[in-house]
Parts: structure tokens; C-alpha cells; sequence
């Protein structure tokens, strides 16, 4: 449902920059091996192409614009339900509350557990520092 949603705005588009930013998206549909996609996939693939845009913008030198990268991230994040992310602190509770140290040889080691139970709604690096500070 929601990859048609994205094919349906694009084609109604009057504002030619969201046409080009959902039209990359929509090649990124066809690139999958179903053409038809699941609202848990496409939220997936959204959440691909913003972390590789905030890797882009990282690596980008001092004094580049990056307009254009955050307008792409600002668009992609509109298809993304406010549920479909857990805020670190959310994760640290949880963590507190149900992982056991000990049994780990090292914090680190309890990523996967952390990783399974949230199922791709926290970013990974903000559990390694999480748990790296703990």
C-alpha cells in the first residue's frame, strides 16, 4: 500500500524536485526482487536510502552544500510512521530492565539480542555507543 502511495504522489507531483527524489525511489522498488513490496520493505528501504544519504553528508567536505541531501532525507522521512522508530532512551530502559551482562563476554556481545528484540526500529550504531557508555 504505501509503495503505491509513493508511485501515486510522484505521478501528481507538481513540485519537480519531490517528482525526482520519489522517482529515485521508485527505481529502488524496481531493483527488488518482488515488484511488490510490503509497507515493512518499503519502510526498510526508505530507512536504507536515508542512512546512506547521512553517510553522504558526513563524508561531504566543509563548505559543500548539502541542501539537496537533507531536502532527500526530509522527503523520505514523510513515508516513515513515527512508530517505526525507537528512540535510544527507549532502548536503554529496555536494556536495563532485561539484559544480563553477565552472560555476555562483553556488552557488546548483547547487541544481537537488543538488534532482535527491536527488529529494525533502532539504528545499530546508536546501540553499539549506548552500549559502549553503559
Amino acid at each position: 500500500m504505501l509503495q503505491q502511495q509513493i508511485v501515486k504522489e510522484m505521478q501528481a507531483s507538481t513540485d519537480l524536485v519531490r517528482k525526482n527524489i520519489l522517482r529515485i525511489i521508485v527505481g529502488e522498488f524496481q531493483r527488488c526482487a518482488s515488484k511488490e513490496l510490503t509497507d515493512d520493505a518499503v519502510i526498510k528501504l526508505l530507512k536504507f536510502c536515508i542512512k546512506n544519504e547521512r553517510i553522504l553528508i558526513a563524508n561531504t567536505k566543509p563548505g559543500v552544500d548539502t541542501t539537496e541531501n537533507l531536502h532527500y532525507i526530509k522527503v523520505l522521512s514523510e513515508y516513515i510512521p513515527a512508530d517505526a522508530d525507537v528512540s535510544i532512551e527507549v532502548v536503554k530502559e529496555w536494556v536495563e530492565s532485561n539484559v544480563d551482562f553477565t552472560k555476555f563476554p562483553t556488552k557488546i556481545a548483547a547487541m544481537k539480542m537488543i538488534m532482535q528484540n527491536f527488529k529494525g526500529k533502532v539504528d545499530g550504531n546508536s546501540v553499539k555507543e549506548l552500549l559502549l557508555s553503559m
